[in-house]
Order: C-alpha cells, then sequence, then structure tokens
C-alpha cells in the first residue's frame, strides 16, 4: 500500500517538495538580511524586547522590516493547499474513476486502504509542516526580539505546533470533503470553505477563551517618571486596552488621550491636531505636556487591560493544536464509517 500511495501521489508530493525548496530558500535568504540589519543597528546588544531598551532603533528595524505584515497571510494559505491537492482527490479521484472497485476486489480491505493511504500523506504533512513552522519561526525571530507579538492574529498561527496541526485538519478535511461528494472539483471548494469557517471559528471564536483572561489596572504613564525598563503591560495578548478616568469615562483607546475624552475633565488643556488625515488621536504639545500630567493626576488618568499573559502561549498552541488534531480524527473516522457503509 505505500508503495501504491506514492505511486498515486508522487506528482502532488514532488510538487509540494519543489515548493518547499522555493519557500526555504527565500526565507534563508531573507531571514540572513533581517539578521544582519539586527546586528548593524546593534539590537543585539539592547537585551530582549529591545522596544523598552532601544525604542527609537527598534522602530526603525521594524519600520524597515514591515513586509513580514504582508507575507503572513501568503502562510497562511499553506495548510488549505494541503486540504486541496492531496485532501480532496485522495478519495474523490478515486471514486469518480471507478479505480477503488479495482482494490477492494483484492485482499485489501476497505479501511485499510484508506488508513494507509491516509497515513502516508499524514507523514508527509507532519514532516512538511514541522519544517515550515521551524523556518518560519527563525525567519521571524529577530521581529520578535525588536517587539514580541507571539499572540498577534497571524503570527499565533504560523509558529509553533499549531502550522502542523492546520495541515492535518486541511487534509482530514479534503479526504471527508472527497468521500462525501464523490467528486474532485466539488470537493475541492468543499474543502476550502470547510477550512477556513473552522479557522475563522477556532480563531476568533475559541481561542480567545482557552483561558479566562486577566483584568487588571495600570497607572497612566506621565513625564515625570523615571524611564520604564519594563512594559507599562505585560507582554501578552491584550484583548481590550483603554484609557480611563477614575470615574470610568472614556479618555482614548489604548495607552493615549483622545481630544473628546480630555476635554470633558481639562478643558484648558492644549491639543496639537492629529498628525495624519483620518488620525482620531491628537498628538499632545510638549508645551502642554505638563498641564495634561497635571490633569491626568488630579482625574485618576488610568489603563485598564484585558490580555493573556506571554507565558500561556504554550498553553494555546497545545490547545489549538489539540482541537484541530481531534477533529481531523473525528472526520477521518467520519470517512472511513462512510467508505465502509455507504459507497458501493
Amino acid at each position: 500500500m505505500i508503495w501504491l500511495a506514492w505511486r498515486q501521489h508522487r506528482v502532488s508530493l514532488l510538487a509540494g517538495l519543489g515548493a518547499l525548496v522555493v519557500l526555504g530558500a527565500f526565507l534563508v535568504v531573507t531571514g540572513l538580511g533581517t539578521r544582519a540589519d539586527f546586528v548593524r543597528l546593534g539590537l543585539d546588544q539592547c537585551g530582549v524586547p529591545t522596544h523598552m531598551a532601544c525604542a527609537e532603533t527598534s522602530a526603525q528595524f521594524l519600520a524597515q522590516h514591515t513586509s513580514y505584515r504582508f507575507l503572513a497571510p501568503l502562510f497562511l494559505l499553506l495548510p488549505s493547499l494541503v486540504g486541496v491537492f492531496w485532501g480532496a482527490p485522495l478519495v474523490a479521484r478515486e471514486l469518480e474513476q471507478g479505480t477503488h472497485r479495482l482494490v477492494w476486489t483484492q485482499s485489501i480491505s476497505r479501511t485499510r486502504w484508506l488508513l494507509a493511504k491516509t497515513a502516508f500523506l499524514a507523514l508527509a504533512v507532519v514532516l512538511a509542516g514541522g519544517f515550515v513552522s521551524w523556518l518560519v519561526s527563525w525567519w521571524i525571530s529577530p521581529i520578535m526580539d525588536a517587539d514580541p507579538q507571539w499572540f498577534d492574529p497571524g503570527l499565533f498561527d504560523l509558529m509553533g505546533i499549531v502550522p502542523i496541526a492546520y495541515a492535518l485538519a486541511a487534509l482530514a478535511i479534503g479526504i471527508a470533503a472527497g468521500t462525501l461528494t464523490r467528486k474532485v472539483i466539488p470537493a475541492i471548494g468543499l474543502t476550502l470553505v470547510l477550512f477556513l469557517a473552522l479557522r475563522v471559528g477556532i480563531g476568533l471564536g475559541a481561542r480567545p477563551n482557552f483561558m479566562e483572561p486577566i483584568h487588571a489596572t495600570f497607572a497612566f504613564p506621565t513625564t515625570d517618571q523615571p524611564t520604564r525598563t519594563e512594559p507599562l503591560i505585560p507582554e501578552g495578548w491584550k484583548l481590550t486596552l483603554q484609557t480611563l478616568d477614575v470615574d470610568g469615562r472614556f479618555i482614548g483607546d489604548g495607552v493615549g488621550i483622545e481630544p473628546q475624552g480630555l476635554q470633558a475633565d481639562c478643558p484648558e488643556a492644549e491639543l496639537r491636531p492629529p498628525s495624519a488625515v483620518g488620525s482620531e488621536r491628537a498628538k499632545v504639545d510638549s508645551a502642554a505636556r505638563s498641564s495634561i500630567d497635571a490633569c491626568a493626576e488630579k482625574f485618576g488618568f488610568h489603563v485598564v487591560a484585558v490580555y493573556q499573559p506571554q507565558d500561556r502561549y504554550w498553553r494555546f498552541q497545545l490547545t489549538e493544536a489539540a482541537i484541530y488534531v481531534v477533529v481531523s480524527g473525528l472526520l477521518l473516522g467520519g470517512s472511513t464509517w462512510w467508505i465502509r457503509h455507504r459507497i458501493t
């Protein structure tokens, strides 16, 4: 069965290998360039995270390497390609062309036929997914050192063990879709829809609730405070962040002051107009900063945060990966039952 699986899927497997080589070469070349810039700017001497000890240089480095934000969505598409090119045709092509009957008339059972082919491709998925995840983590590590964003939507999905789980789930969805539709093209379309629905549902609906977030209040920073060596809000996934006064009145979104919020408490404070068209937040003129600080102290400005701390990162990775593995197992079990009882 292993030899048969290789013969049937060697073209798609070799195409996948070629894509990995191209992707790997791109990540290595650009990753070496990012590391060179990190060292050239002296950020390797600043400690981690660098945005606290070397704020201006760190901001310059991040500005030079904003392209990773545009590349992240491309990497997120990779697991869906596993479902489209490997998962959907695995059963659907056999059923569409009728070649499954030849195999089933031999001594090989339907269950063994499906599980052997699936295990062969699943092993390839695990190896390829692990390699890509490791390489992406290496590629983006200087950016993570400059500004930790481990929980950031899009980046969380690229590192750790969850990319492997995504790919396995895409494979299982493709197999289930092909088993149900018995046609390759409809199976591909159904795979894309179901995989997207699963990713969005878990990423937006379930992930924020894996653990109860921490609700905490932090002092609003003022100019008379010494330079901080630690972030105002602990590193992690900040679900909500607002600046309020002592009565709970809204002052600004995030750690900041917005004109309408400030005017309610301190109408005498002078604000410089927003620096960019469409910006909702005004910047405080240096001459007026002392009056703003006095207002912040008088009216008890503080920052209210709801966040998941950084030390929960691997718990979230394991939880999300486990969900996808369970879903994959259920889909594979359902496909096996369907082939045994519903397909002749």
